[in-house]
């Protein structure tokens, strides 16, 4: 943060007031989803896998995902007494941890509340990069806008990783942003410092921040390289004295997330290992040696590198079921996927502030002009690595966005903007905030599966997974049968969540084969086709039922006679 913008604070006690307002309504807003949404498909994996660490200081659970948000969301169960048993797959541990009905909510709420620790650091550095830009002003209305998105409103009320990487990632691009432009050592030390936690909640964060910090020093320096040729871009792009300084403190933090441990690539006793035997070839003595350096060489941060090679083969493979404009793919996914989810399930509104402030460009200030393009740098590199992803399952992955673009439009409340055009500017600025907050608000508390104007009452035929149907309204449907007496249902349920952890007891679990009478519950993602069996039965023979009630947007309720 500079020190400017901290003294303006104090000197202008309006600023402080209205971020710790804005704040608390932020969290009463997400607070008041707890107990309105069972946990969704990730939540108990997330939670377990913080457990674990504390538990056994070790962390191989969720190897896929770093372990910095897990630590968050797993402290307080884990202080309230919570456990976890390692083994019997990858999502068993976090489904046995929540599955007991007497503790279920209170596991799930104290994991919840753990994923508010990066709030205040999202909204403050939402603030300090737009007020730096634009000024105190702009610095509210982007906090004002952030704050107000469905989408940021949803995943911080899970526990989930993905606010802790929209806002670790969000800082990163910002002190690297300061760290080229102002190249002193304190500016690297926090940058460096920044890195690691961003890599310690996404490993994604790798491949964003390296071109970033690229692309930013030839911005920087693109008249000094653009006159001197090859030789002028050789000098730019060779590290400072003090790139040390970063690299040693981004290590040294991300290290820290994993509690600085160090461990043997593989565990001797559990011979054979099947990746050094698809590798090499068994009696060879490459494959002795891979054998030894495998069970004997000790490597820091060994849940790190195996993370890191789960996370690329899973990019580069695709996931297993993806749904888009109806359509399932299988291992493949849709350059135009994140596109198409920004369009649909941002507020309209936010969409035309953002266009908008296209048109402000002309206003912006010198000053402005370089902090300004860090900013569009940071937005297309997010989407175009995003769109380059074999993983088409979330909104939730590009989350940052929303953070970026809420300082990208501050600029329309820029004290720059004088003169009719600039009220003008400011007053339609104001109109559209204005609109985007009450949409939000009406949203509430569906923030997970809000789908703007364009799509609505249609969402089903366009996204998907954690967009829509994330397993959240399972509790909804134990409500409505409690107040409706319906004590027989046939479930079709898209989730971890136990039935009986939510009050439906005796369930019938029901096959897309079956053709039961009465009562039949299915969730949205298995009526689209998707994470069904490419071969076989599907649940399209409902399309020639009426659905009784909606619960929630994501599980549809029929009443079959036959």
């Amino acid at each position: 943060m500079q020190p400017g913008i901290i003294d303006s604070i104090r000197r202008n006690w309006y600023v402080a007031a209205a971020l710790l307002l804005l704040f608390a309504v932020f969290v009463l807003r997400v607070s008041d989803t707890y107990s309105e949404f069972n946990g969704t498909y990730d939540e108990g994996l997330h939670i377990s896998a913080g457990i674990e660490f504390y538990q056994d200081y070790r962390y191989t659970i969720h190897r896929q995902h770093p372990p910095l948000a897990p630590l968050a969301l797993g402290l307080l169960p884990y202080l309230d007494g919570g456990r976890v048993e390692v083994g019997g797959g990858y999502f068993e541990p976090g489904r046995k941890l929540l599955e007991r009905p007497e503790d279920y909510w209170r596991t799930l709420t104290l994991g919840r509340v753990g994923n508010l620790i990066f709030a205040p650091f999202l909204i403050g550095y939402v603030f300090v990069w737009a007020a730096r830009l634009y000024g105190n002003v702009a610095g509210l209305a982007a906090v004002a806008a952030v704050t107000s998105s469905p989408n940021v409103l949803a995943h911080a009320g899970l526990a989930t990783s993905d606010m802790a990487a929209a806002t670790t990632l969000l800082a990163a691009a910002y002190h690297q942003s300061l760290w080229v432009t102002e190249p002193t050592r304190r500016h690297a030390l926090w940058a460096g410092i920044a890195a690691g936690l961003a890599v310690g909640s996404k490993y994604s964060a790798l491949g964003l921040l390296a071109p970033m910090l690229v692309i930013f020093v030839l911005w920087h320096h693109r008249q000094e390289w653009s006159l001197r040729g090859l030789s002028g871009l050789r000098a730019v792009l060779k590290p400072p004295a003090f790139f040390r300084r970063w690299a040693l403190a981004a290590v040294l933090v991300l290290w820290a997330c994993f509690g600085f441990q160090i461990d043997t690539l593989r565990d001797p006793e559990q011979r054979p290992h099947g990746t050094i035997d698809r590798l090499t070839t068994p009696g060879t003595t490459a494959h002795t040696a891979a054998y030894n350096l495998a069970e004997h060489v000790p490597v820091p941060m060994i849940a790190f590198w195996e993370g890191l090679y789960m996370l690329g083969y899973h990019s580069g493979v695709g996931h297993p079921s993806q749904f888009l404009l109806r359509e399932v793919r299988r291992f493949d996914g849709w350059w135009y996927y994140f596109p198409v989810v920004l369009s649909t399930k941002s507020t309209l509104p936010l969409l035309l502030l953002f266009a908008l402030a296209a048109v402000g460009w002309r206003f912006r200030s010198k000053a402005s002009e370089s902090g300004t393009a860090y900013l569009m740098i940071c937005i297309l590199i997010v989407l175009t690595m995003a769109m380059l992803s074999g993983i088409n399952i979330g909104v939730r992955h590009v989350l940052v966005l929303y953070a970026f673009a809420s300082i990208w439009i501050a600029c329309l409340f820029s004290s720059d903007l004088r003169g009719r055009r600039g009220r003008i500017l400011r007053g339609f600025a104001l109109v559209g905030l204005t609109a985007h907050i009450g949409l939000s608000l009406q949203a509430h508390p569906d923030y997970l599966a809000y789908f703007n104007e364009t799509v609505r009452g249609r969402e089903h035929r366009v996204l998907s997974d954690s967009n829509l149907d994330w397993g959240q309204d399972l509790s909804r449907l134990a409500r409505y049968l409690d107040e409706n007496q319906i004590d027989k249902i046939h479930l079709a349920y898209f989730g971890m969540t136990s039935s009986e952890a939510v009050g439906i007891h005796g369930a019938e679990p029901l096959s897309p084969a079956d053709r039961p009478q009465g009562w039949v519950a299915v969730s949205v993602t298995f009526l689209q086709g998707n994470y069904l069996p490419e071969e076989g039965p599907d649940y399209s023979w409902l399309q020639a039922h009426t659905p009784h009630a909606k619960i929630g947007k994501s599980i549809w309720l029929y009443h079959l006679e036959h």
